[in-house]
């Protein structure tokens, strides 16, 4: 859970506009406990975007869909795609952000 919430702070953060973060989903998978992000922030034109982020278990991979990051598709497809776990982003919510 404390990888999950920091992993939120930090993308929060790296937001163009950090207060228009709005954080989806954040789930801690089952059997890898890898945490798969889903969130939506405002973009340089003041709409809103939708991204993903991916934070690896050992904490050691930390990858965006927005800015695209190198290989960040093909993990999520392996890592996060149509894979179950405990979405934290409800306690992340009211406790972190």
């Amino acid at each position: 859970m404390q990888r999950a919430a920091a992993g939120a702070v930090l993308l929060k953060k790296a937001m163009r506009n950090p207060d228009s973060f709005q954080l989806e989903s954040a789930v801690v998978v089952d059997g890898t406990n890898a945490v798969c992000y889903e969130y939506r922030a405002q973009n340089g034109f003041g709409g809103m975007n939708v991204g993903r982020a991916f934070i690896s278990s050992d904490g050691q991979q930390f990858l965006m869909s927005e800015p695209r990051t190198d290989g960040f598709d093909a993990i999520w497809n392996r890592e996060c795609a149509n894979k179950s776990g405990t979405n934290a982003a409800t306690l992340i919510r009211q406790r972190f952000m």
